[in-house]
C-alpha cells in the first residue's frame, strides 16, 4: 500500500459513501447468507463476491477489484499483492500502517491468529470516514499480502464491515504462481549470489539496466522493511568521473535545502571497494511525511570506463546498526566482470 494509492481510494470512497444502506446481519449479529455469490478471478486469486456488492471498477477513480455495498461502503480487494506487504511480520505491518495513516484519528489494530494464516486488522478515521484493512499474513504463504480495504462513514457499520471482509478473505483462493525467492543476479557487468535465506532480489532488479536491488526476505522489524542495497553499473554514463557522479548524487539528495550541512554526514572520500580504488559518500535524506529519515552510504568506482555504484539505504530507526552491518557484508557477494 502506498500513500498515492490510499489518496485515490479515499477520494473515491468519499464520493460513494453518501447514503444509508441495509444490514446483512441477523438479529443475533451474525452475517446472513447472500442470495447468491459471483466468483471473480484475477491473475493471482479467486474469490466470491456477494450479490449485493456492486462492481465500481469503472467508476471515475476506480480500479479493478473495487466494489460498493448498498451505496454506502467501498471494498478494495488488493490482488495482486504488494511485494513488501507479503514479507512483513504482523507487528511490522501494523507499524507501517500507523505511519501511512499518521493523520488519522482513533487508530486501532489487532492480529487475528489462525492455523493457516493470521490476519492483520487495522482501522483509522480520516476525513470523517473509517478506513479498515484486513491483510492476510504468514511468511511463505501464497496469500500473504492479499488485502481487503473497506471504508464506511458510520461506526455502527463496523461489525458488519468486519464480517463481510472476513467472509471475502475466507473465500479467497490463490491461483497464481508462487513467488520465487530469487537469490541470483547476473548482467553484462556484474553478478551476485546471495547465500543463506536472509536476502533476495526484488522485482525492481533489472539485468538489462545492470541494476540489482536486494532486501530482506522477511521484515521482522520496521527498519528492515525500509532498507535495501542497490548495485548499478552505469554503462552509458553522462559523468566523466566517479567523483562527478557522486557529487551529482549529493546535489540531488540535498538540493537547496538550508540544512544541507547537517544532511551530508560524509562528503566525497577516498575508499577501496571490491579491490578497486574508489570513493564514498554518506548522507541523510528525508522520507515521506511521518516516516523516519534514511541514511544513504554510496560507494563508487570505475572499471573499463564503467562507473559502478553500490548504495546502501538504511532507515534511521531501531535496528539500523545491524541492518547496516548486514548490507555491508553483502558487498562481498558482488563479482565484477
Amino acid at each position: 500500500m502506498t500513500k498515492k494509492f490510499l489518496s485515490a481510494t479515499m477520494a473515491l470512497s468519499m464520493a460513494v459513501c453518501t447514503f444509508t444502506g441495509c444490514s446483512d446481519l441477523d438479529k443475533d449479529g451474525n452475517l446472513k447468507e447472500a442470495i447468491s455469490y459471483e466468483t471473480v478471478e484475477t491473475d493471482e486469486v479467486r474469490f466470491k463476491v456477494r450479490s449485493d456488492f456492486k462492481d465500481i471498477s469503472d467508476y471515475d477513480g476506480g480500479s479493478e477489484g473495487m466494489y460498493s455495498y448498498e451505496n454506502v461502503n467501498v471494498f478494495f480487494i488488493n490482488a495482486p499483492k504488494f511485494y513488501d506487504t507479503e514479507k512483513c511480520s504482523p507487528e511490522t505491518y501494523i507499524e507501517y500502517l500507523n505511519l501511512v495513516h499518521y493523520n488519522a484519528e482513533d487508530l486501532t489494530s489487532d492480529i487475528i491468529y489462525g492455523d493457516e494464516y493470521d490476519i492483520v486488522e487495522h482501522s483509522g478515521t480520516e476525513e470523517g470516514c473509517r478506513i479498515t484493512t484486513y491483510t492476510i499474513n504468514r511468511q511463505g504463504h501464497d496469500l500473504s499480502g492479499c488485502e481487503i480495504m473497506v471504508t464506511y462513514p458510520d461506526l455502527k457499520d463496523e461489525e458488519l464491515m468486519r464480517q463481510l471482509s472476513l467472509e471475502l478473505i475466507e473465500n479467497m483462493e490463490y491461483i497464481g504462481e508462487s513467488r520465487e525467492i530469487v537469490t541470483s543476479f547476473d548482467c553484462d557487468c556484474f553478478s551476485m549470489e546471495l547465500s543463506g535465506d536472509m536476502f533476495d532480489f526484488t522485482p525492481n532488479s533489472n539485468p538489462e539496466k545492470n541494476k540489482a536491488v536486494a532486501k530482506y526476505q522477511y521484515y521482522d522489524n520496521f527498519c528492515k522493511r525500509l532498507s535495501k542495497i542497490e548495485v548499478t553499473a552505469l554503462a552509458d554514463s553522462e559523468y566523466s568521473s566517479t567523483e562527478e557522479y557522486l557529487q551529482s548524487q549529493l546535489d540531488k539528495a540535498v538540493g537547496e535545502d538550508s540544512s544541507k550541512e547537517e544532511r551530508i554526514i560524509e562528503d566525497i572520500t577516498e575508499a577501496e571497494i571490491l579491490g578497486y580504488d574508489g570513493y564514498s559518500i554518506v548522507y541523510r535524506m528525508n522520507s515521506l511525511d511521518g516516516f523516519p529519515t534514511n541514511t544513504f552510504t554510496e560507494y563508487a568506482f570505475e572499471k573499463d570506463g564503467i562507473i559502478y555504484s553500490v548504495e546502501l539505504k538504511v532507515a534511521d530507526n531501531d535496528g539500523n546498526e545491524q541492518v547496516q552491518a548486514d548490507f555491508e557484508k553483502l558487498i562481498d557477494c558482488i563479482k565484477i566482470k
